[in-house]
């Protein structure tokens, strides 16, 4: 039996078929990776911060200040530490009565749903603080802190708002000198109750909570600065969606701030 052979050339070509089909193939494949993955963006988090009391009484008894602050708070509805640093204004009448303004941004990413480092949305404030009274022939004060904070992200798949209220009651004492209202040091500590919400317009899910515990801290002034220290330590609470639930747990949160008086 006589067998068919092909051309040298005509051999070469089926050669190379099985090569170049791999080649494609391979070309293919490397293209499809760099298409970025379909699906659902990754949610980011929201935060609280733990804003400073700085004690019972307005920070100087009249007049306008600069603010700024560095310290943590938590994360959304997992509750975890967050750092942030805060700039603000503020005002003081007549020794009782102190308001402001503040912008707090994140110092480190938080971690999103998906596993990525993500820097995080600005928290947006509104504070004010009262001295209520005095007691002890001017030695001390009992004084009420109150803010509102509120954050806002909007993505594919999510249109989350935080809105929360933070509640503080500081008793100080004033242990080094009582030279009328603007004390030189000041050390107080008094209970502390944040409330939170966090509601998604896309799943139309909302969680509300309560992180209650007591701060404590020192305050004190040098020429046109105002320093104020201190730790808040609270259990924050346990917090669901419609797919995870969190457990609450204690939590020490530390912040610290220094004034210019202008």
């Amino acid at each position: 039996m006589q067998t068919e052979s092909l051309p040298p050339s005509r051999r070469g070509v089926h050669a190379r078929r099985p090569r170049l089909l791999w080649l494609m193939l391979a070309l293919l494949g490397s293209l499809s990776a760099c298409v970025p993955p379909s699906g659902p963006a990754p949610r980011v988090p929201l935060a609280a911060p733990f804003g400073t009391v700085g004690g019972s009484r307005p920070a100087r008894p009249q007049g306008l200040q600069a603010v700024g602050e560095f310290g943590d708070g938590v994360w959304g509805l997992a509750q975890e530490r967050a750092e942030f640093l805060g700039f603000g204004l503020s005002y003081a009448f007549d020794d009782r009565v102190e308001v402001g303004g503040i912008v707090w941004a994140t110092t480190r990413g938080v971690i999103n749903s998906a596993g990525n480092e993500h820097t995080g949305q600005p928290t947006y404030g509104i504070r004010a603080k009262a001295r209520l009274t005095d007691f002890g022939s001017g030695g001390g004060a009992v004084g009420v802190h109150l803010a509102y904070m509120t954050s806002h992200y909007e993505e594919d798949v999510q249109d989350e708002r935080l809105h929360a209220l933070d509640l503080a009651i500081p008793f100080a004492l004033y242990p080094l000198s009582r030279d009328g209202p603007d004390h030189r040091l000041s050390l107080y500590a008094g209970p502390r109750l944040v409330l939170q919400s966090f509601r998604d317009q896309f799943t139309q899910v909302t969680a509300t909570g309560t992180a209650a515990g007591a701060l404590a801290g020192v305050a004190a002034r040098w020429r046109g600065l105002r320093f104020a220290g201190e730790l808040t330590v609270a259990r924050t609470p346990s917090l669901s969606d419609d797919t995870t639930s969190f457990d609450g747990g204690w939590i020490a949160l530390p912040m610290a701030s220094v004034r210019l008086v202008f």
